[in-house]
């Protein structure tokens, strides 16, 4: 198994989700809700070839 850590600034969008539904936005919403400051780590985990692991779709 490697790893591999590329770490990317991202800003949301003015409106949080309701302008665009992204982590993103829904991360810095929730701070907002908490009445915390609107900053927040993401993460994306990725499949051995480099493609993001996305959930199967259910049957």
């Amino acid at each position: 198994m490697s790893l591999l850590v590329t770490y990317l600034s991202v800003r949301a969008v003015p409106g949080g989700v309701l302008s665009r539904t992204g982590h993103t936005e829904g991360s810095t919403d929730l701070c907002r809700l908490a009445g915390l400051t609107e900053s927040a780590v993401i993460c994306e985990v990725m499949n051995e070839d480099g493609t993001m692991a996305r959930k199967k779709k259910p049957c």
